[in-house]
């Protein structure tokens, strides 16, 4: 039976399953949709990833770039959220999948798959059909995507480079302010940094919210973000999309979580190398970066 995923979540989420996709040999038997908010990121990822063709095709479904509707736990029940559902059932009933002449998810004997458990519960009787999904909350995100598409896990590391840490960019915001460094954190890891005698960098999302020691730089397009994290040694970042995409495009990362760090969104990279920590915790990233040797 072909098999569908549409995607309809955060960029995030978004760039987890590509993480696994591209190393998936199984795409012939998925058709993939995802909503139009996801397209720039993902123009951007494969004009930086030549082999990335995951041959996609981008939807409208009413989710708008900066309201993150229904689909992304940012909003639950409003206005924009039934037009969202709307525009989905439709799709589903009445559009669908228009592939080998099929024409309807209902009547086309096309298993429609979505991303995650969470929010199923509202839209499964909205649109009138039950669906399965590929992650629920108690596992890792990418064991779940590992799992279904039948990856080795250990296709998702990556080689580090030999020579030691010279080139650190610091990502401290997340769309989540909690997750977001404070002004505090960031000069006392700026500064601890600099002190070690390496070359630090700080980028933000179109405005400078703090101007910590070092270089400074913005960052408003994907491409942008993209090209900071491949030029950097290591990436010290919120846990927020730029650690997926650091583990996406194979660049070391460390991860500083608000709270105890969180086992269900952490990366690969993050679990092997113990490259997490919280804020605050400046030793801790000193640690990663140096550590010490123990007889």
């Amino acid at each position: 039976m072909k098999k569908a995923i549409v995607f309809l979540r955060s960029f995030g989420d978004f760039t987890i399953a590509i993480s696994v996709l591209r190393k998936s040999s199984s795409h012939a038997d998925y058709v993939f949709y995802a909503s139009v908010h996801l397209e720039p990121l993902y123009k951007d990822l494969k004009a930086s990833l030549s082999e990335l063709d995951m041959n996609i095709q981008f939807i409208d479904f009413g989710i708008k770039k900066k309201i993150f509707g229904y689909f992304t736990n940012k909003h639950s029940i409003e206005l924009h959220s039934f037009r969202e559902l709307m525009k989905l059932r439709r799709w589903v009933k009445d559009e669908g999948l228009k592939v080998e002449g099929f024409k309807g998810l209902g009547r086309s004997g096309i298993q429609l798959f979505f991303e995650q458990r969470r929010k199923l519960w509202m839209i499964a009787p909205f649109i009138g059909s039950s669906f399965p999904y590929i992650h629920k909350k108690s596992r890792n995100i990418y064991d779940s995507y590992l799992a279904h598409f039948g990856v080795a896990p250990g296709m998702l590391a990556f080689h580090e480079s030999s020579t030691a840490i010279q080139s650190i960019l610091v990502l401290p915001e997340s769309r989540k302010k909690s997750k977001s460094f404070q002004p505090t954190f960031i000069h006392a890891l700026v500064s601890s940094l600099i002190k070690q005698g390496l070359d630090v960098t700080t980028a933000f999302f179109k405005n400078i919210q703090t101007v910590p020691e070092g270089k400074v730089a913005t960052h408003d397009s994907f491409a942008d973000l993209i090209g900071l994290i491949q030029a950097a040694d290591l990436v010290i970042t919120a846990d927020s999309l730029p650690a997926h995409l650091s583990q996406l495009l194979q660049r070391p990362h460390f991860v500083v979580y608000e709270g105890n760090p969180n086992p269900e969104w952490m990366t690969p990279y993050a679990r092997q190398t113990k490259a997490f920590g919280v804020l605050g915790d400046v030793a801790r990233v000193n640690e990663f970066i140096h550590p010490v040797a123990t007889t």
